[in-house]
């Protein structure tokens, strides 16, 4: 079985990512040996695309771009108006990775993180049809780039809308590509390793954590059968580790970490990155 690239988003230091954390840390996580650093686009602005293409060059690291999907960022049950600019963020996020480099923009894109509410089935196809009909432009503006839009299924206490592969195959048009996220996946999905068979074609991005959040590998996850499956469903993309630092109120409360996962941030990438070049 052929290698994957290993990659690392900056959610694991920093949140949210600037121009000075990016120069700091993507020279260490060259030096560790990542292939890739995972760039989050939180707020347009934050960062600079031009200025991350240039030293992501100079330390020969590729790039992917994640979507993030906070409270006011709605494609399904919203107003027009905060519809149409969450479409707008979106066209920015395939406008950033195309400056970077990065084939593929990948998160959750169709409601804000947390946001639950209870479905029938006709709503919920009903909503999978919103969500079609307002995804289109944006994965319209992304074909134009040569981009892929990589949605992502989230645990059942993150959305009501999309929490399995199942789900994303039912509500995603079939030019909508999945990020699968094995922290996610350990919650919702069965068999991880057959719910990444069932997305053969369709999977243009992976995330990887322990079961806790922490290091990939000093954990019960089944990571050889989980990577021989991404195999067998053609994905040849990066794996990239995705976790997030206690020492940062707003990202630790937003994504519920109340302790340290790892000895040390540093430890947790490069443990991770150790384990993950044994598969």
């Amino acid at each position: 079985m052929p290698l994957f690239s290993i990659g690392v988003n900056t959610w694991v230091w920093v949140s949210p990512l600037t121009d000075h954390d990016l120069a700091r840390l993507a020279p260490r996580i060259a030096g560790w040996g990542f292939d890739v650093i995972e760039l989050p686009v939180e707020q347009p602005g934050d960062w600079n695309p031009d200025k991350a293409a240039t030293v992501l060059a100079e330390h020969g690291l590729a790039a992917s771009v994640v979507l993030v999907m906070p409270p006011g960022r709605e494609l399904v049950a919203a107003s027009p108006q905060t519809v149409r600019d969450t479409q707008d963020y979106l066209r920015h996020c395939v406008d950033v990775a195309a400056t970077v480099g990065s084939p593929v923009i990948g998160g959750p894109a169709y409601t804000s993180v947390g946001r639950t509410w209870r479905l029938s089935p006709d709503e919920r196809r009903a909503a999978y049809a919103e969500l079609r009909e307002n995804l289109r432009p944006v994965l319209d503006h992304a074909a134009e780039r040569g981009i892929k839009l990589a949605v992502e299924p989230l645990n059942r206490y993150e959305t009501s809308l999309i929490n399995t592969v199942e789900q994303a195959l039912e509500a995603l048009p079939e030019d909508c590509h999945l990020a699968l996220d094995t922290y996610h996946m350990n919650i919702e999905e069965k068999d991880p390793a057959q719910a990444a068979r069932a997305a053969a074609g369709r999977i243009a991005h992976v995330q990887v954590c322990g079961t806790d959040r922490g290091t990939p590998g000093a954990d019960r996850f089944d990571w050889p059968g989980f990577t021989q499956a991404l195999h067998d469903a053609g994905y040849d993309g990066p794996l990239v580790i995705e976790s997030f630092t206690a020492h940062n109120q707003t990202i630790a409360t937003a994504a519920s970490i109340w302790r340290p996962l790892a000895q040390s941030q540093d430890a947790l990438a490069v443990d991770g990155l150790a384990y993950l070049r044994t598969l």
